[in-house]
């Protein structure tokens, strides 16, 4: 994780509310949430800002087994978006 390491959930979710608007990539926002654990913020972000649907059908399918609330999440977000 590099300069996250030794920080927390909460420090993590601070931090990247923080960068996330200077995120170029939308899809960054979201997928940098998710690779920290940070689910419940990855959900946020896609419901908040336009994201491709084909991005959160992958993601809906990729955590299927391991987290079903988030992959629910994306594939609203997706038929929604």
């Amino acid at each position: 994780m590099g300069y996250t390491r030794g920080m927390n959930e909460n420090e993590m979710s601070h931090l990247l509310r923080q960068l996330a608007p200077r995120l170029v990539a939308r899809e960054l926002r979201i997928a940098t949430a998710r690779e920290i654990g940070l689910f419940d913020l990855a959900l946020e972000l896609a419901s908040r800002s336009p994201c491709d649907p084909k991005t959160l059908t992958r993601a809906a399918r990729d955590y299927l087994e391991t987290e079903p609330a988030f992959a629910l999440g994306c594939a609203v977000a997706a038929y929604a978006g």
